[in-house]
């Protein structure tokens, strides 16, 4: 049996972190990151599987009804060589 390898969501930890950066780590209304999203270029069908994800790898919590809690990002993009040591780049 092949073994199953832990990938670890480098692009959502970035996106997570852009998301931080805009709210300045306050609540945010789903519309508000929708739109967020938007000025990325994330297509309309997307948004919702990614915000969802988001919530399921820990980095959004539902708060309110419409409201996202932002997690403190841990991602640092100036020091990724702990990423490329697990994706076995360098």
């Amino acid at each position: 049996m092949k073994e199953v390898k832990k990938i670890p969501h480098i692009y959502y930890l970035y996106l997570h972190s852009k998301i931080w950066e805009m709210s300045q780590g306050n609540l945010i209304k789903e519309k508000e990151l929708k739109k967020y999203l938007f000025q990325w270029k994330i297509p309309e069908k997307m948004k919702i599987l990614i915000i969802k994800e988001l919530i399921m790898l820990g980095l959004l919590e539902k708060e309110k009804k419409y409201s996202l809690k932002i997690k403190r990002p841990t991602f640092d993009i100036e020091n990724l060589n702990k990423y490329y040591q697990e994706l076995h780049i360098f």
